[in-house]
Parts: C-alpha cells; structure tokens; sequence
C-alpha cells in the first residue's frame, strides 16, 4: 500500500498518460493512485456498451420514461432501448380476479 503523504503529493501533472489525468478529474488524484497501486501492472478497459441487463434493470425503475428520452439519457439508440424493454416485464398496475375464488 502507498504511503499516504506520497498519494497526497501526488498532482494531476505527475501522472504519466492523458488517460489517467482523465480519469483523475473525473475522480480524483488520491483515488487513481489507490487505483493504480491496486491494479499495478494490469489493463483496464471499459467496455463501449452498458449490458443490457444492466438497462433493462434501470428501465424497470423508470416506468413515465419513453424510449427516446431513456436512449438520450444513456447514450445508445432508441431501438436498443426498444429491443431491451420488449424483454423486460411490465408492471401489473391492475389486480385480476382469480377465476378460482369466483367461482362457487
């Protein structure tokens, strides 16, 4: 682990790639050398696409959203978000009888 006063001393400037001075204005410089001193010597890589399970997820909670404003919002197509929200159940807002206890 990083000594403290050496991840505190540590500046935007010091840091050897334009990708790691992005993510350190996104997150912080004390936190991409926690990062770094974790994931030393490893690639990472952030996949262009979010996973559908992950959008069909957050569009469950989103139930007033329509699908231009949720395709806007995360940055993919609205036929994504169609594909996606055809699979994803809809919520039961009304109760249907049950034939079972109607009948006598």
């Amino acid at each position: 682990m990083l000594p403290s006063d050496f991840i505190q001393e540590t500046e935007i400037s010091d840091l050897p790639s334009e990708q790691l001075s992005c993510l350190a204005e996104q997150i912080g410089v004390s936190n991409v050398m926690k990062l770094w001193d974790k994931l030393r010597g490893r690639s990472v890589a952030f996949p262009a696409n979010w996973p559908n399970k992950l959008i069909a997820k957050w569009l469950k909670k989103q139930p007033d959203l329509n699908i231009s404003d949720a395709a806007w919002q995360l940055g993919v197509s609205s036929r994504t978000i169609s594909k996606i929200a055809n699979k994803v159940p809809a919520k039961k807002n009304i109760e249907q009888p049950n034939l079972f206890s109607v009948m006598v």
